[in-house]
């Protein structure tokens, strides 16, 4: 954890995860800036830290990233209240940059943890308290997230592939409240007892949605586990909303590590289970391509691409009838055929997987898994 002395304790650790150029980040930079829980912390005597965790190799974003940390440490207005700091890792992959962050980075006495895309703009001041102010009043609940507003819908005018994309936007938010992948906030004792292996790639942040659902996976799945914040929303650049083939294919296969991991997971004993952070650590120092074996292992007994993962079939339909009124009717064509290129993007992805077997450690090989470090499962 950070070493440096603090006039107050900090409350709340912010970490921004990069793992390429983010010019966008100005904008979520800026829109920090403005943010109301500064100085609603400094009224309680707390602290705020800001990280902004960078991969090796972003020069233009770490340069930019930089000089807006100094000008905030040197003109905020609740400047006392704030540190700002950029971190470069050599590591690839937002699991090192995630881990590094809760482990190492964020500050010992952090009550709350909260991750941010480097893509976004916090739509309204209130945005980061009300992630925070929700836990602060309902003690059970572990973790917060925000809505997304697709910029795209400020549009007057939309072609058909932008139309899409807000359907898809539409589906994917439909249903119990899950964590949003570009804003949640986490209670520091929930986040520390998780650790994320490399290979889960493109479906972190629904293996942590998972976890704190059942508390570790000791417990039933509990919805009142992550709240949705009131008028806590965040916009989202449109390019983040493509889709193509590509894009399925990487969320199919985050899909298939997800259901490996949960499934490897429950069947743990429960003293592994509580302590699931120094489980899933000792997994990956013992094996660093582990995770890589047991999804070889499942393959090998589902032969078929509707296999690769449970409800491939159903998927796009459960998330269209989760959506409210005549959106039924409007969204399913977008679920039709975001439903056909889920099974088109399975089998390319079975395909990618065929005969494929993780090297030793010592001369390890980028695998399926290794390219989908960057894009989420939705």
């Amino acid at each position: 954890m950070s070493p440096h002395a603090k006039k107050n304790p900090v409350a709340l650790s912010l970490g921004i995860l990069i793992t390429q150029e983010e010019p966008a980040i100005a904008e979520l930079l800026d829109s920090l800036l403005r943010q109301s829980v500064f100085e609603r912390l400094c009224v309680r005597h707390e602290q705020c830290e800001l990280l902004v965790i960078a991969q090796a190799g972003c020069d233009e974003t770490i340069a930019l990233a930089r000089r807006a940390c100094e000008t905030m440490q040197r003109q905020h207005a609740w400047r006392d209240v704030i540190t700002a700091r950029v971190i470069e890792i050599p590591e690839p992959g937002r699991a090192h940059g995630w881990n590094r962050f809760v482990h190492e980075f964020s500050a010992v006495e952090a009550r709350f943890l909260c991750a941010l895309d480097a893509n976004i703009a916090l739509h309204h001041r209130d945005t980061l308290f009300n992630l925070l102010a929700i836990l602060e009043r309902r003690p059970r609940a572990s973790a917060s997230t925000a809505r997304e507003l697709p910029t795209l819908m400020l549009k007057e005018r939309l072609s058909l592939r932008e139309r899409w994309a807000i359907a898809q936007s539409a589906l994917r938010g439909a249903g119990a409240v899950r964590l949003s992948e570009r804003l949640y906030c986490l209670r520091a004792n929930v986040a520390r007892n998780l650790f994320l292996p490399a290979d889960l790639a493109a479906a972190d942040v629904d293996f942590i949605n998972e976890a704190v659902r059942t508390e570790s996976f000791t417990r039933e799945p509990s919805a009142s586990r992550v709240l949705l914040a009131p008028e806590a929303a965040y916009l989202c650049a449109p390019r983040l909303a493509s889709p193509g083939l590509a894009q399925q294919r990487r969320r199919a296969i985050g899909r298939a590590a997800l259901h490996v991991l949960v499934d490897y997971v429950k069947a743990l004993s429960w003293d592994d289970r509580i302590n699931l952070c120094d489980t899933l650590r000792r997994h990956e120092a013992r094996d660093p391509e582990w995770l890589e074996k047991l999804i070889a292992r499942h393959l090998s007994r589902k032969p078929f691409c509707w296999q690769l993962f449970p409800g491939v079939l159903t998927l796009r339909f459960r998330q269209l009838l989760a959506l409210p009124g005549a959106k039924k009717l409007t969204h399913l064509p977008a679920a039709c055929a975001s439903s056909l290129l889920t099974l088109v993007a399975c089998a390319t992805a079975r395909r990618a997987w065929r005969g494929h077997v993780p090297a030793a450690p010592a001369a390890a090989q980028p695998g399926p898994l290794a390219a989908t470090s960057r894009t989420r499962v939705d």
